[in-house]
């Protein structure tokens, strides 16, 4: 049974500054609206960071993108991001969402989402879990029993982010500190594997022993298309036998891995 989950991660709305066309974010909510009423994939799924985080225009803004996303005809799973949780708490995003942000999974056919809605306030300027958060993510992956889609806003591999216009001077501001144990808890899992993030606004296919981690264009970002936002939003299809990702804007990008190779690990010589 194939399974097709639409995504769309850092729409910022909000004011535009060099490189957020924070101003585009409604029209870009809008064609992802449309592309999910044409495509009807199973689910939709947003990354987070809908606000830029501006101070007390947020709940009005947050309650713009709510608004919209509330008209997609599909179940629609929402994380936040950190701008989301600058001035306002996850409780108030919850209430202008009307859903939970506690972790949550959801199965769609032979595939289950994974919802990691960590802690996405920098605490002292870096990203860190809060308690229960890395508990979540091993018991989910250790009973696993069928292949797993990890969605989170933040990027968990740790990957270089060393020509990223955000992140290059401040890395460690790219995923969290417990980055090695995230891992560690993944690479445990006997089930084929694929994570999803944003937040570091640029397309990207990182393999970790095998597992693919992907993240996913800022909707608004324009350091790649300048002097448009890139409007970018994807779709992920999934078989018995692929993992098929492709994403649509500005700046298009497509990746296929098979599910066989998700679920391998690499062999190190001498082990």
């Amino acid at each position: 049974m194939t399974v097709r989950l639409a995504f769309v991660t850092d729409l910022h709305h909000g004011s535009d500054d060099e490189t957020r066309r924070g101003s585009e974010a409604l029209d870009s909510l809008a064609r992802f609206k449309a592309f999910v009423a044409y495509e009807m994939p199973d689910a939709a799924v947003d990354l987070g960071d809908r606000i830029t985080g501006e101070g007390d225009d947020d709940a009005a803004r947050a309650a713009e993108v709510a608004a919209l996303f509330a008209r997609l005809k599909r179940p629609v799973h929402h994380i936040c991001g950190n701008h989301d949780v600058k001035n306002l708490s996850v409780a108030d995003n919850e209430a202008i969402l009307g859903q939970s942000l506690a972790h949550q999974c959801a199965d769609y056919g032979g595939w289950r989402l994974v919802l990691f809605r960590a802690r996405a306030r920098r605490r002292k300027g870096l990203f860190r879990l809060k308690d229960g958060d890395l508990d979540f993510l091993a018991d989910t992956v250790r009973h696993a029993d069928r292949p797993l889609v990890v969605a989170s806003h933040i990027p968990l591999t740790g990957q270089s982010v060393a020509e990223n216009v955000y992140f290059a001077k401040k890395p460690e501001r790219a995923h969290y500190q417990e980055a090695a144990a995230l891992r560690s808890v993944l690479l445990g899992a006997k089930v084929p594997l694929v994570a999803i993030s944003g937040h570091v606004h640029w397309n990207s296919l990182a393999f970790v022993s095998g597992q693919p981690h992907i993240t996913l264009q800022s909707a608004t970002d324009s350091s790649a298309t300048h002097p448009v936002g890139a409007g970018a939003h994807a779709m992920l299809t999934l078989t018995d036998e692929t993992i098929y990702w492709r994403v649509y804007g500005e700046s298009p990008f497509a990746a296929e891995v098979s599910v066989q190779s998700a679920g391998r690990r690499w062999w190190t010589p001498g082990e």
